[in-house]
């Protein structure tokens, strides 16, 4: 089974840490070793640590499982904030995970990339490409293009069935979505909250109304650290803390 979450590639000479977030993590620390091995890894300053004091000084650790693909960013972003905050250096280039922005480029490498794009010709093929998709911006569509894309998407969906077991958590999906009452949640440090709507209660604390629906129903283990207050820690297996964002 995959394991999504948030990882460490730390030097144990230095303290020195590379943080980083995946959708597989198995899978990525076996991409990290190869591309460290061959010497090509993108991040320079970790790809010299490890030519430094070697593979066997290097840890590589899961450090925070998530169970919604879309917090890896911000649970990667806390991390390295958190990090900072007590003095930890990191191999971490970008400053915003998931992202370059805010990454500091010299002169020499500006230079670089306008002499790249400077003076550059497309063929003429490319120009037409590029012309025929301008002309097609902004155009409105024909009733009869309109007729034709609207039978095209009830033909995608004509005659599909869902599984028994899809339906029984559509079904619960639903229920969970409409009757928000004697709902109970479990906060990062342990508290149980009696829930009288659970809208309500998802706007007080940032939370995502989907995302809790899918805790309560047991699609997904816990959302930015909340879990289901009427199932037990032991139940529920290992849960990761995941630090609360602060708005920024």
């Amino acid at each position: 089974m995959m394991k999504l979450g948030i990882y460490y590639i730390g030097c144990l000479d230095t303290g020195v840490i590379y943080v980083g977030q995946s959708e597989d993590i198995d899978a990525r620390f076996a991409g990290h070793r190869y591309f460290l091995r061959l010497g090509q890894h993108h991040n320079k300053r970790l790809q010299r640590a490890w030519d430094r004091h070697g593979e066997e000084r290097f840890e590589f650790r899961l450090v925070i499982e998530v169970f919604d693909i879309e917090e890896l960013d911000g649970a990667e972003q806390d991390e390295m904030d958190r990090l900072r905050g007590i003095g930890v250096k990191l191999f971490n280039v970008c400053p915003v995970a998931g992202t370059c922005r805010g990454v500091k480029r010299s002169d020499e490498f500006r230079r670089r990339i306008g002499d790249f794009h400077r003076g550059r010709k497309r063929s003429d093929e490319a120009r037409k490409r590029m012309s025929e998709v301008q002309a097609q911006r902004g155009r409105e569509l024909s009733d009869e293009v309109r007729v034709r894309l609207a039978e095209a998407s009830r033909k995608n969906h004509l005659g599909s069935k869902h599984s028994d077991e899809t339906k029984v958590r559509m079904s619960a999906a639903q229920r969970l979505r409409y009757t928000r009452n004697n709902c109970r949640l479990r906060d990062r440090e342990g508290n149980i909250h009696d829930v009288i709507h659970l809208s309500e209660f998802c706007d007080k604390y940032g939370l995502t109304l989907t995302c809790v629906c899918g805790v309560l129903n047991g699609r997904v283990k816990s959302h930015r650290g909340w879990t289901d207050g009427n199932r037990s820690v032991e139940e529920l297996g290992v849960i990761r803390y995941i630090p609360k964002r602060e708005k920024r």
